[in-house]
């Protein structure tokens, strides 16, 4: 209905996560990174998606995106993808983004 705020992507996104529709939880991420590139809120859920869809190379590219724009709030992942945070690969990106 043309609200292209942040939040309406990331709600959208999210409620398709709880449904399991991970696949367009990426799309609707991805149309909103197309209004707000960059956006660490974003990065952190694509991430998150594409681990969960074994996805690896794209996970860590947004992964890596995200900790550039907004390191501390890495708990976006935690919280929101509390099995891809305990991947020890995942961890180690962080560890050596960090160092």
């Amino acid at each position: 209905l043309g609200d292209s705020t942040i939040e309406t992507y990331i709600y959208w996104a999210d409620s398709l996560k709880y449904l399991g529709d991970y696949k367009i939880a990426i799309e609707a991420l991805l149309l909103g990174i197309e209004n707000h590139p960059e956006h660490y809120q974003i990065e952190y859920r694509l991430a998150g998606l594409y681990y969960t869809l074994n996805q690896t190379k794209k996970a860590k590219f947004h992964l890596v995106n995200a900790l550039k724009s907004n390191f501390k709030n890495q708990t976006i992942i935690k919280n929101s993808f509390p099995l891809v945070w305990d991947k020890k690969s995942v961890q180690k990106i962080i560890k050596n983004f960090n160092s």
